[in-house]
């Protein structure tokens, strides 16, 4: 439904409510840049209200950490916010990491961890639409009862195979980040991560999908070990990443010369097809003001934009992760203080994760 319908008085609107909130930072730059609008609407809505009208928001998310909360609230111009908090410790998760010294490691220990879980439900996350696809074809030739799914595959075919896995016709999946949203199936008995996720919010939205009736369930997460020498995949995938970002940045900023001061997102589209991706980059940057869902205003001189500050940040963003992987402390603990609960993390221990059952 367009604006102009919503923003009519005799129309009704005393709340909206945002699912899945980490979205507008973990998909909000690129995959969905009109989320970086989504703090305007409210304001429009009030304009076109009765004075003495209300209209409360409502974001939920059970993967944000401090930093993920404050980019949050800014997005959506959140004043004088209240916070609703539930700790991220689920006792029925055990964590586990592992050193894969080559390929041929990694794949053995990932088929060596299925083959203990008796036929479960479980489910292989990797991190690109092409190992998804290699990594399954091998798993298949193995006899596995498994499908690769990404977003490269039509919407039906993603459909065809989530209910597949939600019947247990598929013992598993090897997914992307793709996989997952609106999607609950309780019996899910172990998650392994192929190839780890940039963010640690991204990690726990994944492993949350495990063991959701309450029972016990495995999460195993493989690594290449530290000095790439043996097995250098995850630091060359990190490094293409970080390369293609730097890239995807780079043609946004070929485009800062056709930006008008002032515009409207809609008009511009005709001529630009990149301008949201564009405006949701600088808006996240603080270049920019949404004056409403489609009108913007320039804040700041784009000619002494630096695109190395948005390489350091994501940088920045992905060291939290990396941090996690190589702790030796607890990592519910290392969870726990990333995501605020600083108090229930001292002196913490779960007893079950691989760290806390090494022996000393």
């Amino acid at each position: 439904m367009e604006i102009t319908l919503l923003i009519k008085p005799h129309i009704e609107i005393n709340g909206l409510i945002l699912d899945e909130a980490h979205c507008l930072v973990q998909w909000g730059e690129t995959f969905r840049p009109s989320y970086s609008r989504l703090g305007a609407v409210r304001q429009a809505l009030l304009k076109h209200k009765l004075s003495n009208k209300k209209i409360a928001i409502a974001a939920f998310t059970a993967t944000a950490d401090i930093k993920l909360q404050e980019i949050i609230k800014a997005s959506l111009k959140l004043k004088n916010s209240q916070i609703f908090a539930i700790s991220p410790y689920r006792n029925n998760l055990k964590l586990a990491v592992r050193i894969a010294w080559t390929l041929r490691c990694r794949r053995h220990l990932l088929l060596n961890f299925i083959n203990k879980q008796q036929k479960e439900s479980g489910l292989v996350y990797i991190r690109s639409r092409k190992d998804s696809e290699e990594l399954s074809q091998w798993l298949q030739e193995l006899n596995y009862k498994v499908s690769a799914y990404h977003a490269g595959l039509s919407a039906l075919k993603r459909r065809q195979i989530e209910d597949q896995w939600l019947e247990d016709k598929l013992q598993f999946v090897v997914c992307t980040s793709a996989f997952g949203l609106g999607i609950n199936k309780p019996d899910v008995r172990w998650i392994v991560h192929y190839q780890t996720p940039f963010l640690l919010s991204e990690y726990l939205q994944e492993i949350g999908r495990g063991g959701r009736d309450g029972k016990k369930a495995n999460t195993l997460t493989l690594i290449s070990e530290p000095t790439g020498w043996l097995d250098p995949t995850d630091q060359q995938r990190n490094q293409y990443f970080l390369q293609q970002l730097q890239k995807n940045y780079q043609q946004v900023k070929n485009h800062f010369h056709q930006i008008p001061k002032q515009g409207n997102i809609m008009n511009l589209k005709e001529d630009n097809p990149k301008i949201e991706r564009i405006l949701s980059l600088l808006y996240r940057c603080k270049q920019l003001k949404w004056l409403d869902p489609f009108n913007y205003e320039l804040i700041a001189d784009l000619s002494s934009f630096k695109i190395s500050k948005l390489s350091k940040r994501y940088q920045q963003e992905s060291q939290q992760m990396k941090q996690y992987l190589m702790t030796r402390s607890c990592r519910w603990q290392y969870i726990l203080n990333a995501f605020g609960f600083t108090q229930e993390a001292k002196g913490f221990k779960c007893g079950h994760c691989d760290n806390c059952l090494r022996k000393p």
